[in-house]
């Protein structure tokens, strides 16, 4: 491929590799687009699905003449209406150095408010609820139900109560880039700190006994375990640091089969092997 070594021949190159007059090679996007078409037998194999698919069952002859016929109508109509607009007119048809006819827009200068428009924004404006943006998911929720399509790999249902408002409150959280903290609430136990664990900060691990697996968390529990004999329960704490002290899910506990729960003056999970408090 030759180069072009000066600025104003660089300039020329591009326009003409924009207007298609020039190829680069090798290139995906400049490159010739006919260079990729199926020619001689390989075409004539798969011409007539092809062509049916695109609902191309016309002669070549008679779809070419009527594109040609709507191209040239909508000339002529641009034309008139441009002519209709007189010299004022923002938009126009010049010739470009290289003796091709070129579209050009002007600015247009901004329409001004009628009064009546603004008072309806405002009349229209003061008729919307105001609502939370939190209570908005929740509405939308009620009428589809889109919330509970987030479940465990494993396929189990959740365990966890008020898991809609848990999901919520993440999903405005990461996309408003505001953090957990406005959205915690320590009186709604959907919303605890402890609850939304936040991003996983690592892949999925295959756990020692190669049976089970394990995510950790940003935030609450240490992190997440699950196998395919127990649903995908929260781990974190003490709890974590006496079930780990026992050899986790290879121990005498095996894996969890509960979140941490209050239990009496503290708190508790459920293993397979019995109750860690």
């Amino acid at each position: 491929m030759v180069r072009p070594t000066t600025s104003a021949s660089r300039t020329r190159y591009v326009t003409h590799l924009d207007e298609r007059d020039v190829y680069a090679t090798p290139s995906h996007r400049w490159g010739d687009p006919r260079a990729q078409l199926l020619t001689g037998d390989r075409w004539e194999a798969v011409r007539p699905q092809i062509l049916s698919g695109l609902g191309l069952t016309d002669p070549v002859h008679t779809h070419l003449q009527g594109l040609t016929m709507a191209l040239d109508a909508g000339w002529r109509q641009l034309s008139d209406r441009l002519r209709e607009s007189g010299d004022e007119s923002c938009v126009r048809i010049v010739p470009t150095a290289d003796g091709r006819m070129r579209l050009t827009v002007e600015r247009l200068d901004a329409l001004e408010v009628p009064e009546s428009l603004v008072a309806l924004r405002e009349r229209t404006a003061a008729m919307l609820p105001r609502i939370d943006l939190p209570d908005l998911l929740l509405e939308v929720h009620a009428w589809t139900g889109f919330l509970d399509a987030y479940a465990h790999t494993s396929g189990a249902a959740p365990r966890m109560t008020g898991l809609p408002v848990t999901v919520a409150a993440l999903l405005i959280a990461e996309a408003c880039n505001v953090g957990l903290s406005p959205v915690i609430d320590s009186n709604n136990p959907a919303l605890t700190r402890a609850r939304p664990l936040g991003y996983p900060i690592s892949d999925e691990i295959t756990n020692p006994d190669g049976v089970g697996k394990r995510n950790s968390f940003q935030n609450g529990g240490d992190a997440i375990y699950w196998s395919p004999s127990t649903p995908a329960s929260e781990v974190g704490g003490a709890i974590f640091q006496q079930w780990g002290s026992r050899n986790y899910e290879t121990g005498h506990f095996g894996y969890p089969t509960s979140d941490e729960f209050n239990f009496e003056a503290g708190r508790a999970g459920n293993f397979q092997g019995g109750t860690i408090d």
